[in-house]
């Protein structure tokens, strides 16, 4: 008798992402630009709001969707940015992003459904659809300065598409989706039957101020879900805490998915979480946008093709220059350069390296001069 597995996995992959971080912390001396995690504690007014929480011995269950006061809070959060209309009902409290993507892609797929997926794109995106039995449909948008058309959404969108997955700023790029592409996105879902999961973790660390949403057309709200995490803006990823808005018949869907796979988040975290609400990030914002910068002049600086960051903590160069994949480019610049990225073929984009700006001045201009003279010497040899 042998014993089997779940036959999805075989279509679903580990991170690349945290095997080159993991390579990088084997190489003595390496700088490693591989993890997007703010390299700032979380701020003190929200740690001392756990330190009340753990003294009052706020330790037991809560509901189920998280507290009334958090969902409560994160609907009027959103209302305020959004002009949306949630309530406590509109919401789930999840274990971060990654249950809110879980639980959600479980809630509205079915085998065999499509799920539109914009490349480059954050890696779980995939994965998870592969999990849920569906077809991830890419749609690579390399040649359009990452941006979106509605004549590629035509090609894209069939009788069993059933979702588009959304993240701006972005993870890889740094871009931002702009007015035209969220108008090419509304006007393909006042149409078709189909969600659109909206990843907005980075949404505050936008460098241009108010990030285009299709939550400004009330028509297609209900088509909307709406996927945030507290990890990127406020320098909490351990805390593993996010939310999901939607429609409530969503929502009340959702739960079900959400009350087996993790019961409740966590009691301890939810008044520090309402703290953190009313937080304001933008201190943390500007030094990530600072050090963007420094990366996007450095780039061009060595002539690699990179499209401007406008928010998050990325950059994603071109490096097809060079006549070899992009692992074995991360991989050399490990050994020779002591200076880890990672591939653009883990977030479906082959050619491509992404750089993480969560990483101290210091450290970031001696990386460059590192990788500068790795390009160099690549240009040189490849002439010789």
């Amino acid at each position: 008798m042998s014993l089997t597995l779940n036959n999805r996995l075989q279509a679903v992959g580990t991170s690349r992402i945290r095997a080159f971080n993991t390579l990088a912390k084997q190489t003595p001396g390496c700088i490693s630009l591989t993890i997007g995690e703010p390299d700032f504690d979380t701020p003190a007014c929200i740690t001392n709001e756990l330190i009340r929480s753990a003294d009052n011995n706020e330790t037991h269950y809560c509901p189920n969707a998280g507290s009334d006061a958090l969902r409560t809070k994160a609907a009027q959060f959103e209302n305020n940015r959004h002009g949306t209309q949630y309530t406590k009902d509109n919401v789930v409290i999840t274990i971060g992003a990654s249950e809110a993507l879980f639980s959600s892609f479980y809630t509205i797929l079915n085998p065999e459904d499509e799920v539109i997926i914009p490349l480059p794109a954050y890696p779980a995106y995939v994965n998870l659809v592969y999990l849920c039995g569906a077809k991830p449909v890419f749609l690579d948008l390399s040649s359009a300065n990452f941006q979106i058309t509605e004549q590629m959404l035509k090609q894209a969108v069939s009788p069993k598409t059933k979702a588009i997955i959304l993240n701006s700023p972005n993870n890889p790029t740094g871009t931002i989706l702009n007015k035209q592409s969220i108008q090419a996105i509304h006007a393909i879902l006042q149409n078709h039957p189909m969600y659109a999961v909206i990843d907005a973790v980075y949404e505050q660390l936008s460098f241009q101020g108010s990030v285009p949403s299709l939550l400004a057309y009330p028509d297609i709200q209900d088509q909307c879900i709406l996927v945030q995490s507290f990890s990127k803006p406020y320098a909490m990823t351990g805390w593993r805490m996010g939310y999901v808005c939607g429609a409530k018949e969503f929502i009340d869907a959702m739960l079900k998915v959400h009350i087996y796979a993790i019961s409740c988040p966590p009691s301890l975290f939810q008044k520090a979480c309402i703290k953190a609400l009313d937080y304001d990030p933008s201190s943390m914002r500007d030094v990530y946008e600072q050090r963007s910068m420094f990366l996007y002049k450095a780039l061009l600086d060595m002539r690699l093709p990179v499209m401007e960051p406008q928010g998050a903590f990325y950059l994603f160069p071109c490096i097809k220059e060079f006549g070899m994949d992009d692992e074995t480019f991360c991989t050399r610049m490990i050994q020779k350069a002591g200076v880890a990225a990672v591939p653009g073929s883990a977030f479906g984009m082959a050619g491509y390296v992404r750089l993480s700006s969560c990483v101290k001045e210091t450290d970031l201009k001696e990386a460059m001069v590192r990788m500068k003279q790795f390009v160099e010497t690549l240009r040189e040899n490849k002439h010789a």
